[in-house]
C-alpha cells in the first residue's frame, strides 16, 4: 500500500535552534523522544510514558495526551492536561512539551507554569510556578516573554524578562527548587537570541553553498562559533524590477529530523516551485559532513499527489509515521512502499510525536 496525499493541514517552519535534533518534524519540530520515566514517580505506579507509541493531543470534557497503537490505532495511554481556553490550541508550539513528554510547560498571566505528566490516566501535576526575578527601576516587575526555549540536552527551560531597555535571559530546571539562573543580558530589549554553548546569543544565518542550484545545500545557525544544521534549502535566483537579482531560497522543509549522528531527514512540501528539483512530497535523507558540506541524498519515501504535512520518527528510528491528507501512515525505512493506514477518527485529535 502506497501514502495517498491530497490536501494537506498546514505546518509552518520556526523551530527553535535546541530542539532542531528531536524526533518529529513539522515546522518546529514538535518535541518527540524516547525519555526515561521520571525517577521520582513510585515504581509501583504505572507512569506516563510507559507505553510507547503515537503521542496525540485531543479534547473531549478536558484536553488531553493519548498514546496510540502505531499500527491499529488502539490507545494505550492517556494523561489530562491542565485547564485553560488557551493552553495548547494546535501542535504548531514546539516548546510546549519536553522531549519525552514527562513534562508541559506554559506561559500564563506573566508567570512560567511547569506540570509533571505522570501515571495511567492521571492529571498533570502543577511542581513550579516561575515569576520575575528582578524590579524595575520604579518597582514594578519586568514582562516574562512567552519565547521558551526547551534544551533536549540539559534539561533546562530557557526565558527572557524583558524590561525597559534591557533583556535578561534565565535557566531553570524543570524540577526542583533551585531559583532561575542568569546567564545573560542585552542591552537591546529587541535583540533576537538563541540558547547556546556560552549562553544566549545572537544567531548568524550562513549557507555551505551557493545557488542557483537544482541541489540542496546546507543553511546553518553560527552561534559562538559553533555551527549547527538549521535546514536543507535550495538557492534560487529571481529576477524583480529593474533588472536586479535576489537571492530567495525554496525550502526543502516541513520539519528536519535528526537521524543519525551525520544524518538528517526532511520532505519537500513546495508544490511546483523546482521545476528542476525533487518532487514535492519525497521525504529525503540527507548526509552531511562535519564541516556542513551534504555529502549525499537519497530519497527514501517517493513523491505523492501533495506535500508531507507532518512526519515523525521512531524513537527506535527504523520508522516514520507521516500525515498526509489528514490521514496517518506508519512505514518502516527500509520498505517505505510497504506502509500502513492507521486507523482514526474523521475529526480526529492532533498527532504531535511518538514515544
Amino acid at each position: 500500500m502506497t501514502i495517498e496525499g491530497r490536501v494537506l493541514r498546514a505546518a509552518p517552519i520556526g523551530a527553535v535552534l535546541v530542539l532542531l535534533t528531536t524526533a518529529c518534524g513539522a515546522g518546529e519540530p514538535s518535541a518527540g523522544g524516547g525519555g526515561e520515566p521520571s525517577p521520582s514517580a513510585s515504581a509501583t505506579e504505572p507512569v506516563w510514558g510507559d507505553e510507547s507509541g503515537l503521542v496525540v493531543f485531543d479534547q473531549e470534557e478536558r484536553k488531553f495526551l493519548a498514546v496510540l497503537d502505531p499500527v491499529d490505532g488502539t490507545e494505550r495511554d492517556r494523561i489530562l492536561l491542565p485547564e485553560d481556553n488557551a493552553m495548547f490550541p494546535d501542535p504548531e508550539a514546539p516548546t510546549t512539551f519536553s522531549a519525552d513528554y514527562s513534562h508541559y510547560y506554559r506561559f500564563l498571566s506573566e508567570e512560567i507554569e511547569i506540570f509533571r505528566l505522570e501515571g495511567e490516566k492521571d492529571e498533570a501535576r502543577l511542581v513550579r510556578t516561575i515569576s520575575p526575578q528582578e524590579s524595575t527601576l520604579a518597582g514594578g516587575n519586568p514582562e516574562i516573554e512567552d519565547d521558551l526555549h526547551y534544551d533536549v540536552e540539559t534539561g533546562l527551560l530557557w526565558y527572557a524578562e524583558r524590561n525597559m531597555d534591557t533583556r535578561t535571559v534565565y535557566t531553570v530546571d524543570i524540577e526542583g527548587e533551585e531559583e532561575p539562573e542568569k546567564v545573560g543580558r542585552f542591552d537591546d530589549p529587541n535583540a533576537s537570541w538563541v540558547p547556546g554553548p556560552n549562553g544566549p546569543a545572537e544567531a548568524e544565518i550562513g549557507y555551505t553553498g551557493e545557488g542557483p542550484s537544482e541541489h540542496p545545500v546546507i543553511r546553518y545557525q553560527e552561534v559562538d562559533g559553533e555551527r549547527r544544521v538549521n535546514a536543507v534549502v535550495f538557492p534560487r535566483e529571481y529576477p524583480i524590477s529593474r533588472g536586479m537579482g535576489v537571492r530567495d531560497i525554496e525550502l526543502y522543509d516541513t520539519g528536519l529530523l535528526r537521524k543519525g549522528e551525520n544524518q538528517y531527514l526532511v520532505a519537500n512540501n513546495r508544490t511546483g516551485m523546482l521545476p528542476e528539483g525533487p518532487a514535492a512530497g519525497e521525504i529525503i535523507e540527507v548526509t552531511v559532513s562535519p564541516d556542513l558540506e551534504i555529502e549525499e541524498w537519497r530519497t527514501i519515501v517517493p513523491e505523492r499527489e501533495s506535500p508531507v504535512g507532518f512526519f515523525c520518527l521512531s524513537p527506535d528510528g527504523k520508522s516514520l509515521v507521516v500525515e498526509a491528507s489528514g490521514e496517518w501512515y506508519t512505514l518502516p525505512l527500509d520498505d517505505p512502499e510497504n506502509s500502513v493506514k492507521v486507523p482514526k477518527e474523521e475529526s480526529g485529535p492532533w498527532l504531535v510525536g511518538w514515544i
